[in-house]
């Protein structure tokens, strides 16, 4: 996680990130089912378990978590603000007393979302096996990404909630809570800093959030804290896939992204 990113914009931000993860969000899978009584297609209710199971999953992305402005994503904000190229430094002044009102604009894009609240998306579903035959079970599974401050439980009393319908049986099917937030103020992370500054020309260090549960399940009962970074540097665009979805690209890092300033 984490790692070093080019930022060029011309005229607006010549730096280089090194970005350090302090925390990361949960990860889990919860399964909604509904049952029906089954038959043919040609006398069916009024709502099929399909129907009903749809209403569900409707209500849930109908009433996601609000985003909010963290202080780890304000400090990340102001951060950038603060190493804008002059003139547009001037506007990054002006700017940075406004960020609150900026939250939902920032909301509107999903990878700065992921940043601001819990996620969950449906990812799977089913029903019935023929087109011509009522389904007697439906079932979606969904997976959230779950922001620290938050527990699975919480998450699962959320969509009964925004469900409200009793035919539709919530079931976590497993997952992992949050890390804890590590400081900053400590000598390792100071230690990172310094590590940076020495490999990469004095980037701007900034801790965050990792959104992708990879790290967690593994180690936070271990350790008291988590800090994760790549010894890697990569231009802000060169580790987004073309495709909309990370998970169906192959990820690649040039051969190149391991050099550091001095050579």
């Amino acid at each position: 996680g984490g790692g070093v990113l080019k930022l060029r914009v011309p005229g607006v931000i010549q730096k280089d990130l090194a970005v350090v993860g302090i925390a990361e969000k949960g990860y889990a899978d919860y399964r909604l089912s509904v049952k029906g009584k089954g038959g043919h297609s040609s006398t069916p209710p009024v709502h099929t378990a399909v129907g009903v199971l749809s209403k569900a999953i409707t209500n849930i992305e109908d009433n996601e978590y609000k985003a909010v402005l963290s202080p780890i994503l304000l400090n990340v904000l102001n951060l950038i603000l603060d190493n804008l190229a002059f003139p547009t430094i001037l506007v990054g002044k002006v700017l940075k007393p406004l960020l609150p009102l900026l939250r939902p604009v920032l909301a509107s894009f999903p990878e700065a979302a992921s940043l601001m609240k819990t996620t969950t998306a449906v990812t799977m579903v089913s029903g019935s096996p023929q087109a011509n035959v009522l389904p007697q079970l439906a079932t979606a599974v969904l997976n959230s990404r779950i922001m620290p401050g938050l527990t699975m439980d919480d998450v699962e009393k959320h969509l009964n909630k925004v469900i409200g319908d009793k035919r539709v049986n919530v079931e976590l099917i497993g997952g992992t809570d949050p890390s804890p937030i590590s400081p900053t103020d400590t000598e390792t992370f100071r230690v990172i800093e310094e590590l940076s500054n020495e490999l990469w020309d004095y980037p701007v260090t900034m801790p965050y959030v990792r959104t992708r549960n990879t790290i967690t399940s593994s180690v936070t009962t271990c350790i008291a804290t988590l800090r994760s970074m790549s010894p890697f540097r990569s231009s802000f665009c060169s580790i987004r896939p073309t495709n909309a979805s990370r998970s169906t690209v192959s990820k690649r890092l040039s051969s190149s992204s391991n050099s550091t300033s001095n050579g």
